[in-house]
């Protein structure tokens, strides 16, 4: 749906110049390697990274087709950030919940203050070159959502059972009083889970669960796919009349 937008800014960043095109081949470059960086890189949840990370997600999202959530995604940071969000998350541990979100707050302040300041005076004094940048991180974003992706290890992909299975490997906490809080498996699926981390890491586990694997779509995925472009280039449009 994000691509609809692509029509726009092709038409914003013409007549192509040499810097028009250096600018749209840098932006598709980054996203690029965005791409094939997702789920390489886990950080710490320090201070300056966390304050870092809030900078570098809300600043993404005044750029089209970089979201916040494929930023912290990238980072390995989406399951700590989002994760500390959650309602659960906050009555078991307000304070570790704060701890992280206070920082991130206060990043994604930063961030998206400077960056709009700097798009906007880009976008005024070299628009071509900046609409180029953009339609290349629009086109580029592409890449980290097709071919369809789905999880590996779908038993760390999902929150609650991986901390579960961290619990009983980590902690040494009983199966029997953890295995509730993976809901969605029996007790000896659980077990098996269990068995088969034995061993491993925190940042393995995690590493783990960023791990997706390329599957076939289904013609009713690609239909869909298709029609969320068109949408996206009418609400574009729609939306481009009425600002003008």
């Amino acid at each position: 749906m994000t691509l609809g937008g692509a029509p726009e800014l092709l038409k914003q960043a013409k007549p192509f110049s040499s810097p028009v095109w250096i600018s749209l081949v840098g932006g598709f470059g980054l996203m690029a390697w965005f791409a094939f960086q997702s789920g390489e890189t886990v950080l710490e949840p320090t201070l300056p990274v966390l304050v870092a990370v809030g900078a570098a997600g809300a600043a993404s999202m005044i750029l089209p087709g970089i979201s916040g959530s494929y930023v912290l995604l990238i980072l390995g940071m989406y399951d700590t950030v989002i994760g500390s969000l959650s309602i659960s998350e906050v009555r078991a541990a307000p304070t570790e919940s704060l701890r992280i979100i206070a920082p991130v707050v206060l990043g994604a302040g930063l961030g998206i203050a400077l960056l709009s300041n700097v798009l906007k005076g880009l976008l005024a004094k070299y628009p071509r070159p900046s609409h180029g940048a953009l339609l290349g991180l629009l086109l580029g974003s592409v890449l980290g959502l097709y071919p369809f992706q789905a999880s590996v290890h779908e038993e760390l992909a999902h929150r609650p059972t991986r901390k579960a299975i961290e619990a009983v490997v980590l902690g040494g906490e009983p199966v029997e009083e953890v295995a509730e809080r993976a809901e969605h498996l029996s007790v000896g699926e659980f077990v098996g889970h269990v068995e088969r981390w034995q061993g491993k890491s925190k940042g393995d586990m995690k590493r783990a669960s960023l791990m997706t694997a390329r599957f076939t779509p289904t013609k009713g995925r690609l239909f869909s796919a298709l029609g969320l472009f068109v949408l996206g280039v009418l609400a574009t449009r729609l939306l481009g009349r009425k600002s003008t």
